[in-house]
Parts: C-alpha cells; structure tokens; sequence
C-alpha cells in the first residue's frame, strides 16, 4: 500500500500541476458593461430640485393667514378705534372731457383737458391734494375707466394721485370699468 500511496500522491501532484498550468492560463472573461454614469442622472435631480423649491416658495406666502384672535373691549374702546366712514374718493377717466372727481358727500366735478388735448394731471393732483388735506387718514382712491383708455392715462393718473411735492396721497388704488 506504501507504494500505491506513493504513486497516489505522485499521480496528485501531476493533476495538481496540469490544474496549476491551467489556471495561469488567461481564461477569457465575460464583457462586462461599463460602469452606469451618474452625472446625468444627478444633473436631472439636481434640476427638478431647485425647481421644486423655487415653485413651493414661490406658493408658500399664499398659504400664510394673519389670525389675531378676539380682545374684549369696552363701549368706549370700541368707538375710540371706530374709524371715520370713507369719502369714497373716486376719478373717473373719460376720453372726451377729461376727468371726473368725486366723493361720497360731492356729486363728480369735471377737470376739464388743456387746450392741446392731454389730460390735465396737474390739476388732478391738486384736487387729490385738497382732499388729502381734509381726510387725513383716507388711503383709498377708486379710478375709473372705460376700456377705450390707453394704459399710460391709467399709470399717470395713479401717479398724479399718489404722490405730490414728496406728499403722500392715495397709495391704495383701486380700478372699476366704466359702462
């Protein structure tokens, strides 16, 4: 048995060394693919994130509400901070004529065009003046046009109604359609 070991072991190292011979061989491998590129697919992230912020800021200041719970007040407080009722100070802006001033105590007075034809914003803003003198805490001016009324008469008239000499006027400026 000594021998049948013997050639055993030598028959096992010849396998072993046919094995060896082998496995130094190159043994072709499988292609593998090429490694999966992230840059594009962070560049894409990278985009719908900065949108998705810019989009939820952009709505975020709609869904806030300014809630001041309820304060128990005296008669007297209560008509302390009763604000005096609105002039209702309203131009109305017509093509022909010119301007119409008017509040809720005064029917509409016209300011008339100047001789070239413009609208005469000067006097407007002296009227607005006048009326800013007598209501001090009024804010409120409603203009009044019809749809014939070039964009730039509706500019100059608000600017004519909102600041004068550095004074402020009527900086709550609200528009209506004349029919």
């Amino acid at each position: 048995m000594a021998k049948s070991a013997k050639s055993a072991s030598a028959a096992e190292r010849a396998y072993a060394l046919i094995l060896h011979k082998r496995s130094r061989k190159k043994i072709p491998e499988f292609e593998s693919m090429e490694e999966l590129s992230l840059v594009p697919y962070l560049d894409v992230m990278m985009n719908l994130v900065i949108f998705m912020l810019v989009t939820i800021a952009s709505f975020l200041p709609m869904g806030i509400l300014t809630i001041y719970p309820p304060a128990i007040k005296t008669d007297d407080a209560v008509a302390a901070q009763t604000p005096p009722p609105s002039i209702q100070f309203t131009v109305a802006i017509s093509l022909d004529t010119g301007f119409y001033v008017s509040t809720a105590d005064n029917p509409p007075a016209p300011i008339a065009k100047t001789a070239n034809g413009d609208f005469n914003y000067e006097e407007l803003a002296k009227k607005a003046v006048e009326l800013k003198d007598k209501h001090k805490e009024e804010r409120t001016v409603t203009i009044v046009a019809d749809r014939a009324v070039r964009y730039e008469v509706l500019i100059k008239t608000m600017d004519a109604l909102r600041f004068k000499d550095g004074k402020n006027l009527f900086d709550d400026v609200k528009f209506g359609e004349a029919r």
